[in-house]
C-alpha cells in the first residue's frame, strides 16, 4: 500500500498521531485517534487512521475509516485496497467485489487492487475469473515472482496441477524461494500423485526463519494418504508441535487430522488443551473447537467457544456460520433462520450457506424448503450410452475402471473431504489424456444438456443461474472399500453436482439401501435429528445430477467388493455454438 503522509496544515493532534505511528508507538496513537473526529473531507487523515486501526487489528474502526475516504473520493485506490483487504480477511468476498470491481474494470487498474479482486473471486468460487485476474497482474508485473506464485496458486485451486507446477517453477526462476511457493509447488506435485517429491517440497517450505506452517498439515496429509498410517502422520505433527509450542495453528492441524481419521474426541481435546495453555487463542482455533464440540454433542462447550470469538471478532463470517450451527443443534429454528439469512447475504455463492438456510427452513416448517429441495424436479438419473469406439456399455465401463484405478495413487482419503474408507483422486480428470476417461466427458454431455433444458429458467436460486450451458469445474474419482461411505455434505462452489457409477457393490442389490446415494440428511447436528428424505440406487453406467446445495451422502456397504465412481461439479455457462 502507498505511504501515507500528512498534508500541510494538519491539526496538532493528527500530527502527534502521525509522529507516534512513525515511531512505532501504536497503542499511544490509537489512544489519541479514538477521541478525534476528522472532517469527512479530510481523506488523508482518514487514510492514516485506517492504516493505524488496521495494524492495531481494530477492524471495525479501520473499515469505517476507509469507507469514509471512499464516500468522498470513490476512486481512491489506497482506501479501496485497505478496505478490500479487511473484507477479504473476514470472508466477505461479495462486499469486496463491490469495492474492487469499479477499479478492476479499468484497464489501467493497478496490481494492488487486482490482487484483492482476485482473492475475493477465489473466495466466492469464481476460480476461472480469479485466474484471469491473476494472469492480468503478471502482465502488469512480468518480473514479479509473487504474481507468478499467485497464478500457480489459482491453477492449483482449479486442480490444473501440471500447469500449477510450471507456474511455480517460473516463480522460482524469477527469484522466489518463498516457503509459500514451495507449498504450492508441493500441492501441484501431490496432485499428480508424486507424493515423495511433494513431501520434499513441503519440507523445503518449512526451512528458514519464516517457515510456512501450512506445510505441516500438507506433509502429514501426504503421509496419511500415501500410507494410510494415521499414527505416522500424527507423530509428524506431534514433532512439529513439540518444536514450536508457541504456534497454536499446529494444534488446529493435529485436530483436523484426528477428526478426519476417526478420533473426534481426540480432535477436540487437542484444541481444548491448546486453548487453555495459550494466553490468546486464535479465532480459528476457537471456531474449530466449537465445530468439534458440536460434533460430539457438547452444546455448552460449543457455546463457550463461540462467545469467546464473539468478543474479539463479532463480524467474522465463520462466527456467524458457527452460531447458525449451534442454533440448529439446539433446535432454535427461528434463530438459525436469522443467522443463516444474514450469512447468505454475505456469501450468496457459498452453497454450504444455502444448505444451512434450507435446513433452518425445514426445521421451522417454512414453505420455502420444499421447492428448494424438490427431489422429483431436481434429482435426475440417466443411464449412459456407450461412447464412440466402444461396442457396448459393459466393455466401456471395464476399460474406464482400469483407467481410474491407475490414477488412484493414494491408499487413504484426503483430509477435509467426505470420503471415509477409501481413496479419492486429487488430479482433475478433465486434464486426463487417457482415452476412456476423456470419452467420459463426451458421453455425459447429452444427459447434462437434457437436464439443463428440462430445468429451464425460473425465479428460484437454481433456475436463476441457468444460462443454457455449462462448464465442468472439476472432476474426480472415488474408490470406496467395504464399510466405506461419504459423510453428508454439499459442494460449496458448484451449481450442479453429480455421481456416476462405474462399479457398484453387490450389497446395493440386496435391499437395505447399502451403498445407495441419499439426500436431505444434514451434515451438521440438528434437534430434532433430520433424516434422509430421498435415495437413489447406484447402478454401473448410471449418472445422477442434482443441485450442489443439496445435502447428500451414502449409506455404508458391507459386501467385500468396491464402489467405484466419478463425481464432478458444473457451473453455469452460455451454450456452446
Amino acid at each position: 500500500m502507498a505511504r501515507i503522509s500528512a498534508r500541510p496544515g494538519i491539526s496538532a493532534d493528527v500530527q502527534k498521531v502521525l509522529t507516534l505511528y512513525q515511531a512505532g508507538r501504536l497503542a499511544e496513537a490509537v489512544a489519541i485517534i479514538s477521541g478525534l473526529k476528522p472532517d469527512k473531507r479530510d481523506t488523508n487523515t482518514h487514510l492514516l487512521f485506517g492504516r493505524i486501526y488496521t495494524e492495531a487489528r481494530l477492524w471495525a474502526a479501520a473499515e469505517q475509516a476507509y469507507r469514509a475516504v471512499l464516500a468522498t473520493e470513490r476512486h481512491n485506490a489506497v482506501a479501496a485496497v485497505g478496505l478490500a483487504s479487511i473484507l477479504n480477511t473476514f470472508g466477505r468476498g461479495a462486499e469486496t467485489l463491490k469495492v474492487t470491481t469499479p477499479f478492476a474494470v479499468n484497464p489501467a487498474c493497478g496490481p494492488e487492487v487486482l490482487y484483492e479482486h482476485a482473492e475475493a473471486q477465489r473466495s466466492l468460487g469464481l476460480l476461472e475469473a480469479s485466474l484471469e485476474t491473476s494472469l492480468r497482474i503478471v502482465k502488469l508485473a512480468p518480473d514479479s515472482a509473487v504474481a507468478e506464485h499467485n497464478v500457480a496458486a489459482r491453477l492449483g485451486d482449479l486442480r490444473r496441477y501440471a500447469d500449477a507446477q510450471a507456474a511455480a517453477e517460473r516463480a522460482f526462476a524469477k527469484g522466489s524461494d518463498a516457503p509459500e511457493t514451495w507449498l504450492v509447488y508441493g500441492r501441484a506435485l501431490q496432485g499428480q500423485d508424486l507424493y515423495e517429491q511433494a513431501e520434499a517440497a513441503y519440507s523445503r517450505a518449512l526451512v528458514g526463519p519464516r517457515p510456512c506452517l501450512d506445510a505441516h498439515l500438507d506433509l502429514a496429509q501426504s503421509i496419511w494418504m500415501r500410507t494410510g498410517d494415521a499414527k505416522a502422520a500424527s507423530q509428524r505433527l506431534d514433532a512439529a508441535i513439540a518444536a514450536r509450542p508457541d504456534q497454536p495453528l499446529l494444534a488446529h492441524f493435529k485436530s483436523k487430522l484426528l477428526d478426519h481419521t476417526g478420533d473426534k474426541a481426540g480432535a477436540y481435546q487437542v484444541l481444548v488443551s491448546t486453548i487453555r495453555s495459550s494466553p490468546e487463542s486464535t479465532v480459528t482455533l476457537e471456531l474449530q473447537a466449537a465445530d468439534a464440540a458440536l460434533a460430539l454433542g457438547d452444546l455448552d462447550a460449543a457455546r463457550f467457544h463461540i462467545e469467546r470469538v464473539r468478543q474479539v471478532a463479532p463480524e467474522d463470517s465463520n462466527l456467524l456460520r458457527a452460531a447458525c450451527d449451534l442454533h440448529l443443534a439446539l433446535g432454535q429454528g427461528a434463530e438459525a433462520v436469522s443467522a443463516a439469512e444474514r450469512l447468505y447475504q454475505r456469501l450468496p455463492m457459498d452453497r454450504s450457506v444455502l444448505a444451512r438456510l434450507a435446513t433452518a427452513w425445514r426445521m421451522t416448517g417454512d414453505d420455502r424448503y420444499d421447492p428448494l429441495y424438490d427431489y422429483g424436479q431436481f434429482v435426475k438419473s440417466f443411464d449412459l450410452e456407450a461412447p464412440d469406439h466402444w461396442t457396448d456399455l459393459a466393455s466401456y465401463l471395464a476399460d474406464l475402471a482400469t483407467s481410474l484405478e491407475a490414477v488412484h495413487g493414494a491408499v487413504a482419503h484426503p483430509l477435509g473431504q467426505s470420503v471415509r474408507g477409501g481413496s479419492q483422486t486429487l488430479q482433475n480428470l478433465l486434464q486426463s489424456k487417457d482415452p476412456a476417461i476423456a470419452a467420459f466427458f463426451d458421453a455425459i454431455d447429452a444427459p447434462i444438456r437434457q437436464y439443463i433444458a428440462q430445468l429451464g429458467r425460473g425465479r428460484d436460486v437454481l433456475r436463476q443461474a441457468n444460462l443454457g450451458g455449462y462448464q465442468v469445474s472439476g472432476a474426480w474419482s472415488v474408490h470406496l472399500r467395504p464399510g466405506g461411505f461419504h459423510t453428508d455434505h454439499v459442494h460449496p462452489k458448484g451449481w450442479l453436482s453429480s455421481a456416476f457409477y462405474v462399479d457398484t457393490p453387490k450389497a446395493a442389490e440386496a435391499g437395505g439401501r447399502e451403498g445407495w446415494l441419499k439426500f436431505g440428511q444434514p451434515g451438521i447436528a440438528t434437534w430434532p435429528a433430520l433424516e434422509a428424505q430421498h435415495w437413489v440406487k447406484p447402478r454401473p453406467g448410471r449418472l445422477v445430477l442434482f443441485p450442489s446445495y443439496m445435502w447428500h451422502g451414502t449409506v455404508p456397504f458391507t459386501s467385500k467388493d468396491r464402489r467405484l465412481s466419478i463425481a464432478f461439479d458444473l457451473v453455469p455457462d452460455r451454450p456452446r455454438r
